[in-house]
């Protein structure tokens, strides 16, 4: 309903107020209906509550609504975590006082995010304009920046990897009719030529020896129940869903009152939730089998916790209420949340290791198997262990060496970030909240920043621009250090052992020093984006990318011309190939970066010598 808006041009700008969303954001105006039937509302109220979620953001939401329309600061609370009939009129049975703490926290979310955002948007957008004379609309953002360089960087670190070859020598052996797999205990080698003369030896033997046999079992625990982030990672792995994408179907069902409150950081569930109501409504709904199996394993309902805690709410869990037309996103959502919740209540799962080291002409195999002695809680949930059998072997028993086969990999290969991991990643960082990481990673693909292909995400050239150029000239805008110890201190007013003000008035020092820094260096920054936002710009090009070339070569093809020096005379003494040979074997592996791929054939064409 409301949004922090200024009148003042320039920077720094640190005046600003509360206004009507409309009038800070032309696409607001949807909302001045909303502003008149509460202003409307407010006339004569005996009573109010501020009945918004209980958390930062609808504790502001609620405040600003009272502050402004109704011009009141006598408000009770409601806190609740389901829009179950029980739970609300028991949460409006007993009201609280104000939570004026959660308020200031989230008022001060606000104003840092405001404060950082546009000083250093409009720093952007003045050294473009100085250096071309052209307006662009750019952004920055306190969360959001940080995790820019973290996408950008991560994609530099995917096509300019050039992992090591290593090389698993594996023996297939049999034991009267049945066949098994060892992998000789030194895998990986680093250099083929020793798997190659092992292989050679085991080969001629043609029998090895059972030297031992060990059999061990393990208990595998049940999953916690799910906070937001990891039913986001979930959803993930199963259903490819973008966090996003998780967290809107969530917030749907939860509105439904099919679940609690689902933007929380808890991974516990306490005692004063009706397990047993909720069980019982589950059994009628489709999950009898698992109900019972509950009930049979654990007549007390004690759940098994996580470590992860949030002040205002529980780990996510259905209320038992009937699902009605839910669409198949929502069902899917719907069906993990409940089988996540119900096998948190079941023993854990027993699997079986068994290990045999076999001796084959003095060199050791190891093989391994494991079988599920009880399924438990893994019979419900989409999370399966792979059984593998091993022959029933025995001490001193020979068994027959078929074949070898040697299977050549790549050690510390980059994954490219997905929304997921990215969204993991902020979580590891201690950047933004479990409500707010998801939107700050749409909003870099909505102001065309990233971008998606069937590998993960990819920068476009103006989030090159923008993250080579902070990274550059403004690194205190990159710092996650900074950032998270801002989350640190938001928590600390809403713990109530900081203030608002104190908090506020220390970001404007930090954004007033960054921003005087930035101004000495508006020119060379703009310059800078203008080379990577103007193909057309008279400046030197890559001439494997036409991207802006420094000593020759782009930022990507640079860094993977230095990683493929370094690394190149290890590649020949692994494989036993010389430079030559080595290059052309790099230029079509698939496990090496495309950038670096790219350099080892201009290397072979001559276009680039080293």
């Amino acid at each position: 309903m409301f949004a922090l808006d200024t009148s003042r041009r320039g920077i720094p700008v640190f005046e600003y107020q509360w206004v009507p969303r409309w009038e800070a954001e032309k696409r607001a105006t949807h909302l001045r209906k909303f502003y008149r039937l509460l202003s409307w509302l407010s006339q004569g109220a005996r009573l109010v509550v501020n009945a918004c979620d209980y958390d930062i953001e609808g504790s502001v939401i609620g405040y600003l609504i009272i502050s402004m329309l109704f011009k009141r600061k006598d408000y009770r609370r409601m806190k609740f975590s389901s829009l179950t009939e029980a739970e609300l009129r028991r949460a409006f049975s007993n009201l609280l006082p104000p939570d004026t703490n959660m308020v200031e926290a989230g008022l001060c979310r606000h104003e840092l995010d405001w404060i950082w955002g546009i000083n250093c948007s409009r720093a952007l957008m003045e050294a473009y304009k100085k250096a071309t004379g052209k307006k662009i609309v750019l952004s920055a953002g306190r969360v959001q920046t940080p995790t820019l360089v973290e996408a950008i960087e991560n994609y530099i670190d995917y096509v300019t990897n050039i992992p090591l070859p290593q090389y698993t020598l594996t023996a297939t052996l049999a034991h009267g009719q049945e066949k098994f797999e060892a992998k000789h205990s030194q895998s990986p080698f680093e250099k083929r030529a020793d798997a190659e003369a092992i292989a050679e030896k085991v080969k001629r033997a043609g029998v090895g020896v059972v030297a031992s046999i060990r059999k061990e079992k393990h208990s595998i625990p049940p999953p916690p129940p799910f906070n937001l982030g990891d039913l986001q990672e979930e959803a993930s792995r199963l259903y490819g869903y973008s966090p996003y994408r998780t967290q809107k179907i969530a917030e749907s069902l939860y509105l439904n009152a099919l679940i609690s409150y689902p933007r929380t950081n808890s991974q516990k569930l306490p005692p004063t939730i009706n397990h047993s109501g909720i069980l019982e409504s589950l059994a009628k709904i489709g999950y009898a089998e698992e109900v019972r199996e509950v009930l049979r394993y654990n007549p007390s309902l004690t759940p098994r916790q996580g470590t992860k805690t949030d002040p205002a709410h529980p780990a996510i869990y259905p209320t038992g209420k009937k699902p009605v037309k839910l669409s198949e996103p929502e069902r899917r959502i719907y069906d993990l949340i409940v089988r996540r919740y119900l096998v948190a209540f079941m023993p854990p799962a027993l699997i079986e290791k068994a290990t045999a080291i076999i001796d084959v002409a003095g060199e050791k195999f190891i093989a391994e198997g494991t079988i599920v002695v009880r399924e438990s809680w893994m019979k419900y949930y989409p999370r399966k262990t792979r059984e593998k059998k091993l022959p029933e072997l025995a001490r001193g028993e020979s068994v027959k060496v078929l074949r070898t086969r040697i299977t050549e990999s790549f050690e510390s290969r980059v994954k490219r970030h997905n929304k997921t991991s990215l969204l993991i990643w902020m979580e590891s960082v201690g950047i933004g909240t479990e409500a707010t990481r998801a939107q700050i990673i749409e909003t870099l693909f909505d102001r065309k920043y990233l971008e998606h292909d069937k590998g993960g995400i990819k920068p476009t050239r103006l989030g090159i621009a923008v993250s080579l150029t902070v990274s550059r000239f403004f690194p205190k805008l990159t710092s996650v250090d900074l950032t998270r110890e801002f989350e640190e201190k938001i928590e600390d007013v809403r713990k109530g052992a900081r203030s608002r003000t104190d908090v506020v008035e220390e970001a404007k020092r930090v954004v007033k020093r960054l921003v005087e820094e930035m101004q000495e260096k508006m020119l060379e920054a703009g310059e800078t984006m203008a080379a990577y936002l103007n193909p057309q710009a008279n400046i030197e090009k890559c001439p494997l990318c036409n991207l802006p070339a420094i000593d020759g070569l782009c930022i990507f093809h640079k860094r993977a011309l230095e990683k493929l020096v370094e690394t190149l005379d290890e590649w020949s003494r692994r494989t036993g190939l010389d430079r030559k040979s080595v290059l052309t074997k790099i230029s079509k592996q698939k496990s090496v970066g495309q950038a670096v791929r790219e350099v080892a054939k201009a290397i072979l064409s001559g276009d680039i010598i080293i």
